[in-house]
């Protein structure tokens, strides 16, 4: 145990040199600095002086997501992040979450791809969810030129679904499909869109309102001509759009597909098939 309170500059320093991947050096030296913070804001060894120190340091950490390089490391990412959520008290994490949330949007500002790739790095958790939520609201809005009061959220409560419906009616900038659709851009606010809309108790209670969203979907799927798949961008928002509206529905009409089949079953079941071919084909 240590006896002594430690920064995460001194043990940043105190972890070097790192034996270094011939391929990746940095990115394997930050795993292993990532790797050795871990358990030390678990444990509360490192420690920090206020929770404003604790967010500067999701921020950090979060920024390091935004690197293409880094999805080699994700999974260390998202521990540390909410490593450091844990750290906030119960009573203080509603307003915290809501400081963190205005200060990643107001510094990713209008690029939908920074906030979804941000979003998309949280952890899965039940702080990480929550906080994945509120940002993805924020980020709709803030796209939308639309205001959304965060302070006024209740974050005890599931956040009501109805004031996404006005995402769609935004025609002339959210989801606008014409001959100068971004489908890049599109993409990312769709997957947005399908981080906002995650909680399943919500969805059910809010089961009107899901399926306006459905319909606005299937609208918007259908106004975008692929043919043959010729551009990926259109091709993989196309097929974004399709796998939210889709998971919608199974969730709010309570409908499962069937139980998937081991490759056991699949190949006895074939193996019968075509032994009762080969039987009809004998007697014919």
């Amino acid at each position: 145990m240590l006896g002594y309170q430690c920064t995460l500059e001194e043990q940043a320093k105190s972890s070097m040199p790192f034996e270094s991947s011939s391929e990746f050096p940095h990115i394997y030296n930050l795993q292993v600095l990532l790797k050795t913070i871990v358990p030390l804001v678990e444990n509360r060894f490192l420690k920090f002086s206020d929770y404003e120190e604790i967010r500067q340091a999701i921020y950090v950490v979060l920024r390091m997501s935004l690197d293409r390089r880094m999805s080699l490391i994700s999974s260390y990412i998202e521990r540390i992040v909410d490593s450091f959520l844990n750290l906030f008290k119960e009573d203080d994490w509603g307003s915290q979450a809501k400081l963190i949330c205005e200060d990643i949007v107001s510094t990713c500002g209008g690029t939908t791809k920074f906030n979804a790739v941000t979003i998309e790095n949280l952890p899965i958790s039940i702080r990480g969810r929550l906080l994945r939520r509120l940002l993805a609201f924020k980020s709709l809005f803030t796209l939308s030129l639309k205001t959304w009061d965060l302070a006024t959220v209740d974050i005890t409560k599931p956040l009501s679904l109805e004031p996404l419906l006005s995402s769609f009616d935004d025609n002339e900038f959210m989801f606008k499909i014409n001959i100068n659709t971004n489908y890049n851009e599109l993409y990312y606010k769709v997957l947005l869109l399908n981080f906002a809309i995650d909680d399943e108790e919500q969805m059910t209670s809010e089961k009107n309102i899901v399926e306006e969203i459905i319909q606005r979907l299937k609208y918007l799927h259908g106004k975008i001509v692929d043919m043959r798949a010729a551009f990926m961008d259109r091709t993989k928002a196309k097929d974004l759009i399709h796998r939210l509206y889709m998971r919608l529905y199974y969730v709010t009409s309570n409908r499962r597909g069937k139980t998937q089949a081991s490759i056991l079953e699949y190949s006895s079941k074939k193996i019968q098939k075509g032994t009762l071919d080969m039987y009809i084909d004998q007697k014919c």
